[in-house]
Formats: C-alpha cells, structure tokens, sequence
C-alpha cells in the first residue's frame, strides 16, 4: 500500500473517530435532557395513549377507536414497534420519562446518523465537524425532541433526504417524500420543489424516466398504506383524520408561532382565521394566497437557477429552507414547531452554501426562544396538545412539577399567549424569509460564462447526455 493511500487511510480513520465522538456526546446531552425535563407532557400522553391504542386495536383499528388521532400512520406505527419492544423489556411507556423519550432519543440519533453520511463528501474537514456539531448540539432541534417530546426531526429529515438524493437516486428520493408524506402532513410544502426539478431537468435532457422512477418511489409506500387500511375498511378513518381534518382544526391566526401574524401586520393572535380581512377574503384565504404567491416565486428562481447551470444540490437545499419557513410564516394555524423542517434545510443549507451560517444561527436562535416561552406558558393538561407540566424555578422554563388545568381556548380568549413583547421574533423571522427569497432570487440572476456538461447522477437515472436547451 503507498504511503498516500495509508495516509488518506489515517485522515479518514481521524475524521471517523471525531464523528463518532461527537454522536456519542449527542446521545449523552440528549440523555440528560430528556431525564432532567418532562417536557409537554399533553403531547406526550397523547402519544403514548395512540402507543397503547396499536398495540391493543393495531395500526388501522386505532383509527377507528380513536377519532384523536391526527397523525399520520408512519409514527404510529413507530411507537408501536418501540411499545412491544418495551414489553419485552418490562417498560411501560410514561410520559414525561424516559421510558417514552428514548424513542425520541433514538430518532435523533438516527438522524444525527445520515446527516453524518449525507455531509460525507464535503471537501472540508472543520467545516463538516462544524456543521455536524451544529446539528447534534442545536439547542432547537434539541428542545423539540428530547425536551418537548415532539417528533418534527423524523419528517424534517426525510424531506432533507429526499432533496439530497434527487438528483442522484430519484426513485429513492420519490420514496423517501412518499415516507414523509406518510409521517406528517406538512411535508407537502416540498412538493413544490421537488416537481419542478424533475420537470426542468426531464425538459432539458428529453427524458421521462427520473420523473417515473421518482412517481414510482413516492406511491409505493402510499400503495401500501391504501392496501393495508383499505383492507382493514379504516383507511376513510385514517384519511380523515390525518389529512382532511388538519385545516381548520385550530382556528386562531397563529397557534404561538411567531411568524407574520404575531402582531406583525397589527393582528391579534388570539383572532379567529374565517373573519375577513382584506379584499372580501378571509385571513385563511388571504394568507393561503400569500403562501401560493411565495411558491410560485420560489419556484420560479429554482427553475431560473437550474437553467442556468447553477448547482443544484445547493439550489435545492436553499429552495427547501425558503419554501419551508415561508409555509411557517405565511398561512395562518401554525404551531411554534413547525419551523423545524426550514431549520432543518438551513443548517444542510450551509454545507452548500457558508453564507448560509448566518441565517442557521439566527433560526436556531428564533426558534429555540419562541419553543421554550411556549414551554413555559402553558401549565397543567389542557384539552388536546396544549398543556404541559407547571415550570418552577427552571430558567428556561420547561423543568418538572405540576400546575392546574388550563386548556388552550381558555388561554387564547383571555389573549394570555405569547406575550406582544416578542413580536421582536417574529419581526427577525419576516427578515430571515426576505432574506432568503433574496438569496434565491439573486442567485438565479448570477450569470454563468460557462455551461456545465450534465450532471453525471442524471446520466446514471436514465437522462442521455446533452446540451441544456436553457436560457442565460
């Protein structure tokens, strides 16, 4: 063996060992995070009784015997794996403990997992460490997970796959999106991006075969869903209730999400989202409008930037950020934690893209507030997922104890929500998405002096090689 190849050997073997050490450090954090504080303990309850309704009624049945499930079945299913691996075990799930947040531990380590695998071909070592550390020890992320007890970082992750390995392995990107799809409604603000590569770039190369390989991937795991609860005579349950029934469950403008309607536009967040607001159409209406019009402008610099040979990886990435925090900011029943995915994409963003470092720490930031202050307003188990345990002297304010009931219509008509004073946030919020719709919109504009033959993974999914039929 030459000296070279020993030595590359050794470089690797050292980058190898500090990824190690750095998932082991995660694990240790997320350890104690997730002993030391309950957490939304009504969330979690929710989730262990769902844990409990598959392992008595399975999967489908659950559905049926539980109109409060309005999940998708891929976590449910989870849980129930994780339930009768615990019975093996003796454990019986608690929320609040461990004995339920190990899940979420394992989730996130999983995910710490592929981001390790996904960052692998990134030219600089510090900058990998870097970004890998960002991601393990990102007090957001974390907080969401093993501290709340909430599961956004399965369904981020997946989206975050599944743009990754678009233009390489599109069935296993169509796949990935379909599992998604299958874990959390919201996953459907990617679409969008995802469509409109695979038409430009089928456009350009002639070639229909990454766009079936990839529709091929995304029904498949869809198929079976319809198989095994149509089958069960559950699936218009299961429909129903994960899908149809998500608008409109909660009605305010925002639901503690620190986005536009947080006082921003001099709207209360405590205002119901059907009352009219401007040019005969609802604040639902209008706000859903809004999105659209964000999309359709995302879209539009994707396409521009693809034709015009800009990298795509980094494209994709940043499209997916952009589309992600624009569905957090723009349409109205958002939850605080549904900025997660967009910070997902933000921190992948940075391994195309340093310039992006700036907007990955000021969103760790944001979210990271508006997560714990909603963690520390809402004592005791109100009706449904608002309610969580009382908050004692704990500075971040989400440790162990008790509180009364107080339930989230009783709080939002007493417009005891977030306090106005941090409109601040949604304020760097507005800013961060104008800043990201900027850095689309000024990257499709770059011009290019030289064309880029075809990608190579193109070539590899069944595209022929030739020249770009797009415009500078």
């Amino acid at each position: 063996m030459s000296t070279a190849s020993q030595g590359k050997r050794r470089s690797e073997f050292r980058v190898g060992l500090v990824v190690l050490l750095l998932v082991l450090a995660a694990i240790g954090i997320r350890w104690i995070a997730a002993d030391r504080f309950a957490g939304f303990v009504a969330d979690q309850r929710l989730f262990v009784q769902w844990m409990q309704d598959v392992r008595v009624h399975g999967l489908s049945g659950a559905y049926l015997h539980n109109e409060n499930i309005d999940y998708p079945p891929v976590f449910l299913a989870i849980m129930g794996g994780y339930g009768a691996i615990a019975d093996m075990f003796g454990v019986v799930p608690q929320a609040g403990e461990m004995s339920f947040k190990f899940l979420l531990l394992l989730i996130d380590v999983l995910a710490l997992c592929a981001a390790a695998a996904a960052t692998s071909g990134m030219k600089s070592v510090r900058w990998r460490i870097g970004l890998l550390a960002l991601i393990a020890f990102n007090p957001a992320l974390l907080t969401d997970s093993v501290v709340w007890g909430q599961v956004d970082m399965l369904h981020g992750m997946l989206m975050v796959l599944a743009i990754l390995q678009l233009p390489r392995r599109p069935w296993l990107s169509g796949l990935l999106m379909g599992l998604a799809l299958l874990t959390k409604f919201q996953a459907v603000a990617l679409l969008p991006v995802l469509v409109v590569y695979l038409l430009i770039r089928g456009w350009q190369h002639r070639a229909a075969k990454p766009l079936l390989l990839w529709l091929a991937g995304l029904c498949a795991p869809w198929l079976a869903a319809l198989v095994y609860f149509g089958a069960a005579g559950a699936l218009g349950a299961m429909i129903r209730q994960a899908y149809a029934d998500a608008v409109g469950e909660y009605k305010n403008v925002t639901m503690n999400a620190l986005n536009l309607w947080f006082h921003i536009v001099g709207v209360s967040p405590a205002k119901v989202d059907t009352e009219p607001f401007a040019w005969g159409l609802s604040l639902r209406a209008f706000s859903l409008l809004l999105f659209g019009a964000a999309v359709a402008f995302i879209c539009y610099c994707v396409g521009r930037a693809l034709l015009r040979s800009r990298p795509e990886d980094a494209v994709l990435l940043r499209a997916g950020a952009a589309i992600n925090f624009a569905f957090f900011m723009l349409p109205t029943e958002m939850h605080e934690r549904y900025s997660v995915p967009a910070l997902l994409f933000v921190l992948f963003a940075v391994m195309k893209d340093k310039r992006w470092l700036v907007a990955a720490v000021a969103l760790t930031a944001t979210v990271f507030i508006n997560l714990t202050v909603v963690l520390r307003m809402y004592q005791g188990g109100g009706r449904g997922r608002r309610g969580a345990p009382g908050f004692l002297a704990n500075p971040l304010g989400f440790g162990r104890g008790g509180g009364g009931e107080r339930g989230m219509a009783v709080a939002f008509a007493r417009e005891t929500g977030l306090s106005v004073s941090y409109s601040w946030i949604a304020a760097v919020n507005v800013l961060l998405l104008i800043g990201m719709l900027a850095s689309l919109y000024l990257d499709q504009r770059l011009d290019t002096r030289s064309r880029r033959s075809p990608p190579a993974e193109l070539t590899n999914s069944g595209i022929e090689a030739s020249p770009s039929r797009g415009s500078s």
